[in-house]
């Protein structure tokens, strides 16, 4: 019989392909649909997701003098007594600003002043890691840092 024993070969492949794909597929979409709701309820069900990579954002602190302000773009520049200067953005409507313990708005935030920042850490798509400031805790200048 020509042919034949090709034909049988093709069908036993093509039926152990078929099971092998549908084994596999069934176990993906089961084993994904039983993370996403532990993964949301690691991430406490906002709505940004972390895409699993990393734990949950914790916050951070820094302490030092506003080097720069740029409040068009929302970010100052802070530099650590002992450190290399980092840059905090911070959403006017989110964060909360006090002034020697007052509450604030991000007006208030001046060069030279003393300021205590509490942030977290966040990767945008670009996997660009940016600082977004929860709390900025601003000392009051002193005369020389006013310009007096």
């Amino acid at each position: 019989m020509r042919g034949g024993p090709s034909v049988v070969l093709l069908a036993v492949c093509l039926a152990a392909s078929l099971t092998l794909i549908g084994c596999g597929g069934a176990q993906q979409d089961n084993s994904s649909q039983s993370r996403e709701p532990q993964q949301a309820r690691q991430e406490g069900g906002g709505a940004e997701q972390d895409t699993g990579k990393r734990a949950p954002a914790e916050l951070e602190s820094l302490s030092g003098r506003v080097e720069r302000v740029f409040s068009d773009k929302d970010t100052v520049i802070i530099r650590p007594e002992n450190g290399r200067p980092v840059i905090v953005r911070y959403r006017p409507d989110v964060v909360k600003i006090t002034l020697d313990g007052e509450e604030a708005g991000p007006d208030a935030i001046r060069e030279g002043q003393g300021a205590r920042v509490g942030y977290v850490k966040k990767t945008n798509k670009e996997d660009k890691e940016k600082n977004i400031a929860h709390t900025i805790e601003l000392e009051p200048a002193t005369g020389a840092e006013q310009g007096e």
